[in-house]
């Protein structure tokens, strides 16, 4: 009766952790990560160097603020509802996968480079979904949505004319269209995965509790 019982019980909280295994896909993560495969102008630059960095130092302090907040998992359009953007985009709807990081690519010699393509790598993107690079421009002051040259599973590829924060955004979509998905009251965090993660168990406890109920009036007859 007790092995019958903890197997039951083991068997449920595993199944609790691939719930929010599942759940945690399209959560912010900390950290990004950035292929060294770079190329200008479509060729392959040798020796380059591509790197994803907190630093935000060369970015102005009120952007910075802006930057913090997002990475916090403020909505999307409503905290740039007031940002300068090279091109006005709607970005209701839209949820951050990584959280926002400078992005410097430089050449063998160190020199920065510009109008560079660079591979994204995005563990935590979810599938079937509408896929954007918010990145905001310190050369020219200004905010944009870039769309991707290429998506491919987990792999986002990008051209940038000029580097400095980004972040890869998606909107989920179904086959009826896009769905929103980034308010101020459902931004996806990886909370989200805990608290999954102890409903699941509150359930298993719930059907273990039931087993030893019927259990126990069975014996009893």
């Amino acid at each position: 009766m007790r092995k019958l019982l903890k197997g039951l019980l083991v068997g449920m909280v595993v199944a609790c952790l691939g719930t929010t295994a599942v759940l945690a896909d399209g959560s912010i993560t900390a950290t990004g990560t950035v292929s060294q495969e770079v190329t200008v102008n479509g060729q392959k630059v040798e020796g380059a160097k591509a790197t994803l960095s907190d630093d935000m130092t060369n970015v102005p302090a009120e952007q910075q603020a802006v930057i913090a907040e997002l990475n916090k998992g403020a909505d999307l359009a409503t905290t740039l509802k007031d940002a300068k953007f090279a091109t006005p985009f709607d970005l209701t709807g839209y949820a951050m996968t990584v959280k926002m990081q400078d992005l410097t690519v430089v050449d063998a010699n160190g020199n920065p480079l510009k109008n560079v393509t660079v591979k994204l790598e995005v563990p935590n993107l979810p599938a079937n979904a509408d896929v954007k690079v918010l990145h905001f421009s310190g050369d020219r002051g200004v905010w944009e949505v870039i769309t991707p040259d290429k998506t491919e599973g987990k792999t986002v590829t990008v051209t940038f004319t000029d580097l400095s924060p980004v972040a890869v955004i998606y909107k989920t979509t179904t086959a009826g269209g896009t769905t929103g998905g980034n308010t101020s009251s459902n931004v996806p965090t990886g909370d989200n995965s805990a608290v999954a993660f102890y409903v699941a168990l509150a359930a298993a406890a719930v059907c273990v509790g039931g087993f030893v109920v019927y259990r126990t009036k069975k014996e009893n007859f």
